[in-house]
């Protein structure tokens, strides 16, 4: 409790709007979407601490898991979620929806990444290889949906 007060203390030096979630403790799931095309869900398990920077690109204790390894019900249900944030937000060709599933298997959208990293450890690519779509195809159909919207 008082390193929770020390730390909204310090964010309200830095600006007097701040925005505080409650942390949702559950599995890290993402949701790869291009277009209509909503791919496999990606699931991120750190052995230890956050997913990230040193996680992700340093220590290698990151697994991957995709398919996700969930419920027939619950997977749709959370691809499902992934691309209703996709419509409502209005986002077009690529984007990546975070999502916590908690201990009740109750989804909750983190965050919509419009400019998903392209890398050898980015998810969107893990997520469509399994759809059989290699980096290259990736690389194009993205392409192709930009011009598209020219």
């Amino acid at each position: 409790q008082e390193e929770y007060k020390k730390a909204v203390e310090e964010v309200f030096k830095l600006d007097e709007k701040v925005l505080i979630e409650k942390f949702i403790k559950g599995r890290e799931l993402t949701v790869g979407i291009l277009d209509d095309e909503i791919f496999d869900i990606v699931e991120v398990v750190v052995e230890e601490g956050f997913y990230d920077y040193q996680n992700k690109y340093i220590t290698g204790k990151t697994k991957y898991i995709c398919p996700a390894e969930l419920p027939e019900d619950i997977y749709k249900s959370v691809q499902n979620l992934g691309f209703k944030t996709y419509k409502a937000l209005n986002c077009k060709g690529q984007a990546r929806i975070d999502i916590i599933l908690d201990y009740k298997n109750i989804p909750y959208v983190l965050e919509v990444n419009t400019i998903p990293g392209m890398t050898e450890f980015s998810l969107l690519p893990k997520s469509a290889a399994v759809k059989g779509i290699s980096f290259e195809e990736l690389v194009n159909k993205i392409i192709e949906s930009g011009l598209k919207k020219c």
